[in-house]
């Protein structure tokens, strides 16, 4: 049985989506973190080892690096597989392992390497890794820009047999809006806000759900507050994974207005239960979202042109009903969960059949 071991933050939902996938397909997976990201509820899930961090901030990389090599040289895994370049892939990197598996996540790649410094430790990063993987193609050739080595395009896909359409979710009274993301600006929030204050002065019918929670939750509150719509919007907080698709199923059309996104996976999830979704054209968006099939890509993402999409979609009922329909059978065809984690244990075997010659 091949050993994984997963050098990521233990409390993110994408490290655990990953872990537990490989372990369904039969892998022995463990996951490896920094002491300040371990999750005490992820880690009765999979197997996690949390490593010291005897300095603050990224200082305490230079002594994590030992700790990481005197764990892998117990545990002996056939792969590491570091997510997050600027952090993970760095410590990885300095730790010298061979062979070094990196998958970039979006921030790492987008919004890290700006100061000369950080642009040197991404390099190095991505120097460092045997194998890169990326979950879109922009996000792949955005990372192109700091190395010359070839990227992998794996994508983050998702689990049809959860996400799934439920017809008897939806409401026939109210027409439910909604977006499902970390409440802050950069993804959009203020400028939805505002759009959908105006698409509430001409259509009564609509309700906003903002799910998720985030360090903006009550600046975005005090906005709804002054814009007079408390009783058309609710702030569902943060939901686990499991109960999310019961929500998803319950709106009639999702909007995602970010400013940056590398990937999209809120998009597809949407998508996957039948759901049209709007976008901004940036990062991994256009990608999972195809215009007027399976949903709309915004010419530019100001609250005027959210707007007027919502509206668009909202009345036009024959429309909006094809690109359910389309949506589930799009994520279907082309980002199965499983089929990703398949595309990601095939890499893996790369590395393993060259070490049999």
């Amino acid at each position: 049985m091949m050993k994984i071991a997963l050098f990521a933050p233990s409390t993110s939902t994408h490290t655990q989506k990953w872990a537990l996938g490989l372990k369904k397909h039969g892998l022995d997976v463990c996951v490896i973190t920094f002491a300040n990201h371990y999750s005490k509820e992820n880690a009765e899930k999979v197997e996690t080892y949390a490593l010291p961090q005897y300095l603050p901030g990224k200082l305490s990389y230079l002594t994590t690096v030992f700790a990481l090599r005197s764990l892998l040289s117990q545990i002996k895994p056939e792969i590491v597989h570091a997510h997050y370049a600027s952090s993970y892939g760095f410590v990885a990197g300095l730790a010298r392992i061979q062979p070094l598996y990196l998958s970039v996540w979006g921030s790492d790649i987008y919004q890290f390497p700006k100061k000369p410094l950080n642009k040197r430790i991404l390099s190095f990063s991505l120097a460092s890794a045997t194998y890169i993987c990326s979950t879109s193609q922009a996000m792949l050739q955005e990372t192109e820009k700091y190395t010359d080595k070839s990227i992998e395009l794996i994508p983050f896909g998702v689990d049809t047999d959860y996400f799934t359409p439920d017809p008897l979710q939806k409401s026939s009274g109210e027409f439910h809006i909604g977006i499902a993301k970390s409440l802050k600006d950069i993804y959009g929030f203020p400028k939805l806000i505002e759009a959908f204050a105006k698409l509430v002065n001409e259509e009564d019918c609509v309700h906003l759900v903002i799910i998720g929670d985030g360090p903006e939750k009550e600046r975005y509150q005090k906005m709804v507050e002054k814009l007079g719509i408390v009783d058309k919007v609710t702030f569902a907080g943060f939901v686990p994974q499991e109960e999310l698709p019961q929500l998803l199923t319950q709106l009639d059309l999702f909007v995602l207005p970010s400013e940056s996104e590398s990937f999209g996976v809120s998009a597809l999830e949407a998508e996957a239960c039948g759901v049209p979704v709007i976008v901004n054209n940036v990062g991994g968006l256009p990608e999972v979202v195809k215009h007027g099939v399976t949903g709309m890509i915004m010419p530019n993402n100001s609250p005027e042109e959210i707007y007027k999409a919502m509206k668009t979609l909202l009345n036009d009922d024959y429309n909006r009903h094809q690109m359910e329909g389309n949506a589930v059978q799009f994520v279907r065809d082309h980002y199965q969960w499983n089929d990703c984690v398949q595309k990601m244990i095939d890499l893996y075997k790369q590395s393993m059949e060259k070490k049999l010659y």
